[in-house]
């Protein structure tokens, strides 16, 4: 699962504040995402206070005008915001390195700022005939501005007539001023040759000590449930998205704590033996992947006991050096029968791979031969006692 992203806290205050205010008709919200979904909406274009688009007509060479207009911050606000930003280091440092967090949403909204526009700031209108209070075109241009400002917050700060540099030089003065230092203006005249630090000085200088690594998970976490499910035209299923959120969860794992990798060099049977060992139901992952439910079990308990080289020996056949099959069909007593890589004894089986790598198999009245064990270089470790 790729990650969530670090700006969806604005994409949602947006959207909210767009669905409450401006754009409430449900069958409008679904046309909108619908016409976002097809690709219908063009030459996006976002300036001070003002986003436009066009919106391609099905069937037709017409095109639609969507538009949102944006009131852009007045003094006393962009005061408030530049107050917010230097009362918090972590807030100024972000900023100073171009970052916006939320949380200045959060702690403006408390003192009846905000950067996200409420319906008394925000305007619409569109070229279509249907024009009403809110179009899909509008309702449409809404939900791509919102994947603009979750990719880059500072499309918000664009739409309110504000932007990056502005806000990065306010916050770098006032912290100056409340430092009582030397206020700079920024130009672009080539700065002086920074001193820099003597080489002998930086030798000596002692190390920062590097903080502590974080504690490695004995497993993953459990994915959190879907607030809402995914459209029904979406082609996404909510719970096989889970599974998949789950399943990169438990290779982040064993590629932090090195008793895995991160499995693209698998191949897509040895890949679903993986996934299953990991799954709390198999027969649904069976039913997905059209593979008979059996199989799949035997193959999820061969990578449960030696990962690919356990799911690779259930069905690898070659024929190892003679005397090799000899010393471990001595091991045993009673009638044995040696065949390629397999010696069977009764109700045991001993497999050895190409690494020279001996497996424990058992009969299984309804599922045949059961992998038991393995890992063993010496195939007397092999033979149960």
């Amino acid at each position: 699962m790729a990650a969530p992203s670090t700006h969806a806290g604005w994409r949602l205050a947006w959207v909210d504040a767009l669905e409450v205010g401006l754009l409430g008709s449900v069958v409008h919200l679904a046309k909108g995402r619908a016409l976002v979904r097809q690709d219908r909406l063009s030459r996006i274009e976002v300036e001070p206070g003002l986003v436009t688009a066009r919106v391609e007509v099905a069937g037709a060479d017409e095109r639609f005008v969507p538009q949102i207009s944006v009131q852009p911050l007045g003094d006393d606000e962009w005061g408030r915001l530049v107050d917010v930003v230097v009362s918090r280091s972590v807030l100024a440092v972000a900023v100073l390195t171009g970052e916006l967090p939320f949380e200045i949403h959060n702690i403006l909204d408390d003192s009846g700022v905000s950067l996200v526009p409420s319906a008394a700031q925000t305007s619409i209108d569109c070229t279509c005939p249907s024009w009403t209070d809110a179009c899909a075109h509008v309702t449409g241009l809404g939900f791509v501005v919102a994947d603009l400002i979750e990719a880059d917050p500072w499309t918000l700060l664009v739409l309110r007539g504000r932007d990056r540099g502005a806000l990065i030089d306010a916050v770098r003065s006032r912290r100056a001023e409340l430092a009582g230092d030397e206020v700079i203006e920024r130009t672009h005249e080539p700065r002086e040759a920074d001193a820099g630090v003597v080489a002998s000085a930086a030798y000596r200088r002692e190390p920062t000590r590097l903080p502590p690594s974080a504690l490695i998970p004995q497993r993953p976490g459990t994915p959190i449930s879907w607030s809402a499910a995914p459209p029904a035209d979406s082609g996404i299923d909510a719970q096989q998205l889970r599974d998949a959120v789950a399943d990169a969860a438990w290779r982040a794992v064993e590629l932090l704590s090195g008793t895995g990798t991160s499995g693209l060099e698998l191949s897509v049977d040895a890949d679903l033996a993986r996934r299953a060992h990991h799954s709390d139901d198999v027969s649904a992952l069976a039913a997905a992947a059209q593979v008979d439910v059996d199989e799949l079990a035997r193959a999820a308990l061969g990578w449960g006991c030696g990962g690919a080289a356990g799911f690779d020996i259930l069905t690898l056949v070659w024929d190892p050096p003679a005397e090799m099959m000899e010393s471990a069909a001595a091991l045993f007593s009673g009638r044995v029968r040696v065949k390629n890589n397999v010696v069977t004894s009764g109700p045991v089986q001993l497999r050895v791979d190409r690494s020279h790598t001996w497996w424990r198999f058992v009969a299984d009245d309804h599922l045949g031969w059961m992998i038991d064990s393995g890992g063993f270089d010496d195939p007397d470790d092999a033979v149960p006692l």
